[in-house]
């Protein structure tokens, strides 16, 4: 498993950059396979007989040729972290939180969906507004807005009047 520092998330708009690890696949999408590196292809979350059901809170990791693998919800979405957030406390409310919604968790504690994303480190606050916050590494996660389907990363490096993301 590779270990993220806490310097390299503060610096990475997209939250952690992960070496090695396999791409996440949305389980309504289907990409080509991968390339034999003789490690087990990752199957789709939702493909896995055994497994607990997923929340759309859990983790996994998607890869993009200009940005590298980036974190995501359960749908593939991609999830963001807000530079100026104390470690487990989100500063995003309001009108903040509808440019960037917070990745809430109603369900408890979400889940890892691949091996690289580092299960312990998820973890859940409780914000303000009541509200149950997915934290990774203890920097609360948030969608974008612009964001409409699984694989953008249009909020990549922005910078708005509510922080840099």
């Amino acid at each position: 498993m590779v270990r993220t520092s806490t310097r390299l998330l503060a610096g990475c708009a997209v939250v952690v950059l992960v070496a090695g690890c396999k791409q996440y696949q949305s389980p309504t999408t289907q990409t080509s396979a991968p390339a034999d590196t003789g490690t087990p292809a990752p199957s789709a979350p939702a493909a896995v007989p055994d497994q607990p059901s997923q929340s759309g809170a859990d983790l996994g990791v998607a890869n993009s040729a200009d940005h590298g693998k980036y974190l995501v919800d359960a749908t593939g979405k991609t999830v963001y972290m807000l530079q100026k957030d104390s470690k487990g406390a989100s500063s995003c409310y309001d009108a903040c939180a509808t440019q960037w919604p917070p990745l809430l968790s109603p369900q408890g504690t979400p889940k890892a969906l691949d091996p690289s994303v580092a299960a312990g480190a998820i973890v859940d606050i409780q914000r303000t507004d009541g509200g149950v916050q997915v934290t990774y590494h203890g920097h609360p996660l948030y969608h974008y807005s612009q964001d409409l389907a699984a694989g953008q990363i249009n909020g990549q490096g922005a910078r708005d009047s509510f922080g840099e993301w």
